[in-house]
């Protein structure tokens, strides 16, 4: 590697290190309480058959709904805790876990809306 790419590669990795803090407070900014509070097993029954894309996937044991909203839950336990790092790596997985493929995009999108995640929320998540 040119020593202008390692210039390059050591600045953005500077220039991003003050952006998790302002992610963090963002995301403990952004997160509802109230989103998915009636996500009992009739409500996500009813709503994975809704959608398609929200159906079960692999070898059928868990549905695209299931990770997605277990993922937005655990962003809810670690900022209880009020563990940044905690909350930083399950916001991780919830936006590793919409980008997987466009079924589990559209999903995200649909029951976000339906689930009470503000608009602003669900896009930040959805571009981590």
């Amino acid at each position: 590697m040119s020593k202008k790419v390692l210039i390059a590669v050591a600045a953005s990795m500077l220039a991003s290190s003050p952006a998790l803090a302002a992610e963090y407070s963002e995301i403990r900014d952004g997160y509802s309480t109230e989103a998915f509070a009636d996500a009992d097993d009739r409500w996500r029954r009813l709503t994975s058959n809704r959608y398609d894309g929200c159906s079960r996937y692999g070898d059928k044991s868990k549905s695209r709904l299931d990770v997605l909203v277990d993922s937005y839950l655990a962003i809810g336990q670690a900022l209880d805790a009020n563990d940044e790092a905690a909350t930083m790596a399950a916001t991780e997985r919830l936006s590793r876990a919409i980008n997987v493929n466009d079924r589990f995009g559209e999903c995200w999108k649909s029951i976000a809306r339906r689930g009470g995640v503000t608009r602003e929320f669900r896009d930040m998540i959805a571009k981590m």
